[in-house]
Formats: structure tokens, sequence, C-alpha cells
């Protein structure tokens, strides 16, 4: 009796079923659309905006409306669109944007081209429109090919600038034209000096100076001129390696001059030159080997004195001859001096001849050479007076002096005309003074 009883409940909850949900009522039909409004930019509020033309329908797709623009600037800007229901309710807002790019009002042309009737030009201050020198001219539509003189008395030695501009019929004024130019003018050269005396006294130092008067003196018979003086210097105390011979004579004492040489034992290198010229405020050094089979590096050494020195640069050697080259990015102010020191693989030295370089800094110094490039006449000025003894020289790439000749003025003319096609070196020496400057032959 119990099987059968619970048979009967299973059956009787598998019967029971889900009852369908209760749907929303149906929606109301459509009503029309009676308005329509636009606004640019700015929305003005429901209503308030720019009214649209409509028929009055439940659907009004393919509408054209005309949305006015006038006045708006060039550029981005947007639209806001709604419609109206009979019953009064207003749509969403649709916004679009839309770019505004109308063409500007021209111009009206130009008038015909006016005669110019006046020209004046001034000297590296303007004066004012008006107020500069004069230039004789004929008037006319184009005046090319006009010559003048320009008054540079008074001006200084230096570069300067000249101004030229034109007025036309209407009394308008032309932009200025701007020209550098360079004022060279010889200087006044000072008074001859007195006779030279007699040089009385003569002596010799190895390395360290001694004091005016304290070195070796060298036999002499005084005179105004002891050229080819020859003379045997002690260096038996000295020790193997690089020295320096310092020499100078006595009327008024003169300036100390140096050698330097290698007592010993030389290495296997052979030295073809060694150079060091100035370019503006930097150093540009370049030297040549023969040989350097056993050479194992080389120490570039700079020095203020010409007798204590200090590395610069470390070189390991190519092991056949070659060509090096450095560029000392921040020399003393004043006389610089440098040497090559060169080490072999069984660690022996050898030393270059001592270079030096004297760098100008602010002391008003100023070479120009031009045109730069140039094919034959090359203009060299100079912006301080000629020493004695000044003169140029002109180095291909390589170190290797192409021209020698005297600087005798401060505007001369070098005759290029015989060098190659290539880059070379002027190299100005003015007493202390000594510039260098790259230049282009084609």
């Amino acid at each position: 009796m119990k099987a059968i009883f619970s048979i009967i409940l299973l059956l009787g909850f598998v019967s029971t079923y889900a009852q369908d949900p209760n749907y929303p009522p149906a929606p109301p039909a459509l009503v029309n659309i009676v308005a329509a409004e636009y606004w640019i930019d700015t929305d003005p509020g429901i209503g308030n905006a720019t009214a649209i033309s409509v028929t009055a329908a439940t659907d009004i797709s393919n509408a054209v409306a005309a949305l006015n623009t006038t006045g708006l600037s060039n550029g981005i800007h947007r639209y806001g669109l709604r419609t109206k229901g009979i019953d009064g309710k207003w749509s969403l807002t649709n916004i679009n944007e839309f770019l505004v790019d109308h063409n500007p009002g021209y111009a009206t042309p130009p008038s015909a081209i006016t005669n110019i009737v006046a020209a004046e030009y001034f000297i590296d201050t303007d004066p004012g429109m008006g107020n500069g020198t004069s230039i004789a001219i004929t008037p006319g539509q184009n005046i090319p090919n006009i010559y003048f003189s320009a008054n540079t008395t008074g001006l200084s030695n230096s570069t300067h600038y000249l101004v030229i501009r034109s007025k036309n019929s209407n009394g308008v004024w032309s932009l200025s034209n701007v020209v550098p130019f360079l004022v060279s003018a010889d200087f006044s050269y000072p008074d001859a000096p007195a006779a030279p005396g007699n040089i009385t006294y003569a002596e010799y130092f190895f390395d360290t100076d001694p004091g005016f008067g304290n070195g070796t003196i060298i036999p002499i018979t005084p005179g105004v001129d002891l050229a080819n003086v020859s003379f045997a210097a002690n260096t038996s105390a000295l020790s193997d390696g690089v020295h320096t011979l310092f020499i100078r004579s006595l009327d008024d004492w003169s300036l100390t001059n140096f050698v330097s040489f290698t007592k010993g034992s030389v290495t296997a290198i052979r030295l073809l030159n060694f150079n060091a010229v100035a370019n503006g405020n930097k150093v540009f050094l370049n030297w040549q080997t023969g040989t350097e089979e056993i050479t194992d590096k080389m120490v570039l050494q700079r020095s203020k004195d010409g007798i204590h020195f200090t590395d610069i640069a470390f070189m390991n050697a190519k092991g056949t001859p070659s060509s090096y080259n450095y560029t000392n990015e921040h020399p003393f102010n004043g006389r610089n001096y440098y040497r090559l020191k060169m080490t072999d693989v069984n660690n022996e030295n050898t030393y270059s001849r001592i270079e030096s370089v004297y760098i100008t800094g602010n002391d008003g110094f100023k070479v120009t050479a031009f045109p730069n490039p140039v094919t034959d006449k090359l203009q060299i000025s100079t912006s301080t007076a000629i020493a004695p003894s000044a003169y140029i020289t002109i180095c291909n790439m390589e170190g290797k002096e192409m021209l020698r000749q005297s600087l005798t003025t401060t505007s001369q003319v070098i005759n290029m005309a015989t060098l190659s096609n290539g880059v070379y070196l002027l190299r100005v020496t003015n007493g202390q003074q000594q510039q260098t400057i790259k230049i282009v032959k084609q």
C-alpha cells in the first residue's frame, strides 16, 4: 500500500505547469510631428531656436531645410535639430558638426607701378627715413646699375654696414638693403727706433732658467749682428733623454731662443714633420712618420713654459708610415708649446722638436681673407699694425709648407694661382700674434 501512494503523489507533481506572465499594454498610436527647430553653436532653449517649416506627419524623413550660416567665422561649428509632436512633447536634440570655409573678400588690385624718385644711404646707424645721404638717380620704375661713392671718412678699422633704400612718387620708402664691408686703412707707423747698440754678452743654459746673467757664458765679439756664432755646449752632466738648450744675448736682453735635443739612444722611428697651427681659439696639430715598425705608442704633450710638459693625448702607432691629426680644443691664452713623445716596443722614448703657437685671446688681432673659396688672388687684411718680422705661410692639410712671404701692410694680396685645387691652412704671424684660416682653392 505504501508503494502505490508514493506513485500517485509523484504523478500529481509532474502534472503541474508554469503560468504565462502579464504583457504590458500596446503603445499608443504614433502622433503627428507638427514643428521643428534648429540652433547653431549655442542652444537657446526648447522652443526658442530657429523654426523649420514642416508638413505635419508621423514621419518627416527626407525633409530639406536651409540653415543660415551668415556671420559665422571660418572653422568648425555645430548645429542642433529637434521636433515637436502634436501632443506638445519635444524629441531629443540631434547634434552634428560642420565646417565653414568661405573665400574672403579679395583686396583691390594694386595700382600701376610708380617711379622711383629718390634714394639714400647711411652707414651703421639709421638716421630715419629721408635723413640719410642722398644718392643721385634718374627717376624710373627700375634703376639698376646705379653707381655712387659712399663716404667712409672717420670710420674705424673693422666691419661696418652700408644701408640703401629708395622712395617712389607716392612718398613710400622701400625696404632697406644692408651690405657689410670692411674698413682696413693703413695705420700711422711709429717713429723709427734708435740705432741698435752692440750685443756685448751671450749665455746658454739647459732645461732650467738660472736667471738673467747666470747662464754659461758664450764667447763673442761685441757687435750689432752676431750671426753664425759657434760654441760648444757642455752636455756631460745631462742624463740620457730629451733636453732643451736655451740661448740669449744682452744689449737689452733678447728673447730666449731654445731648441730641443735628445742625449743617448734613439728609437727606431723616423718623424718626417711635426706642425702646430692656431685655428681661431684652437690649435691644430699634425705629424707624419717615415718609419714606425717597432713604435708602440705616441703621446702628445703640451707646456706653458717650454720646459715642463704634460700629456694631453695618447695614440697607438699604426706600424707603417702614417699621418696623424689632433685638435687642442682648449689651449692656454698666450704661448703654447707642443712636442711628441714616441715610445718603442723596448719602452725607449724619443721626442720631436718643440712647436710653439700663440693664442691671441682678446688682444684684438684679427685676420680677414677673401674671396674664400679663391681661384687666384687672395686678399689678406689685418686689424692691427704690422710687425717688422711679420710673415704669411700657406700649408696643405698634411702640414707641408706650400708658400711663404713677408707681410708688409695691413692689406696684402697673395697669388695662389700656382697651387692645386684643395684645402689649405693660411697662417699669419705678426710678432707674438698669430691666426690661422682655412682656405679653399678652386
